[in-house]
């Protein structure tokens, strides 16, 4: 039976349920949907992708749209292609969302130490993000 969502960890759920009850970046009012909030994450979690130990599903497949599978595709095609690796591997969808999968686990367990470090104020992690951004910024872009 062929996967038809992509998941989280269960008690990752909890996690952002949390969030939105905190109102944390906006996420209380739903202008930030489940699949935004994974991609952010998996964003986070990228250079440390962490496998799931309990599956939940999160987000059926049918709900991402092609502009949202170009975010996710994005995950495999920026890792490093081994010499030896089939090249066709980059363009599996399954693989694709596994790989988004490890990843928005990883970026989780970042995001809520933000979180929790900053006792749930917005404008601390806000701070801390643009921190980071402007640190990733000058480390790649503006030497």
């Amino acid at each position: 039976m062929s996967k038809d969502r992509l998941n989280i960890n269960k008690q990752d759920r909890a996690i952002i349920d949390s969030w939105r009850e905190k109102n944390i970046l906006g996420f209380e009012d739903n202008s930030v949907n489940n699949l935004e909030i994974f991609i952010m994450m998996a964003g986070m979690g990228l250079k440390e992708p962490k496998p799931i130990k309990s599956k939940e599903g999160y987000i059926r497949y049918e709900y991402i749209n092609t502009e949202d599978k170009a975010f996710l595709s994005s995950i495999l095609l920026g890792k490093k292609i081994e010499n030896n690796e089939d090249i066709d591997l980059y363009a599996n969808e399954e693989k694709t969302y596994e790989e988004a999968e490890k990843c928005a686990t990883s970026g989780i367990e970042i995001f809520n130490k933000i979180v929790l470090d900053s006792g749930y104020d917005t404008e601390l992690i806000e701070k801390k993000l643009l921190s980071q951004l402007d640190f990733l910024y000058q480390t790649n872009v503006g030497r």
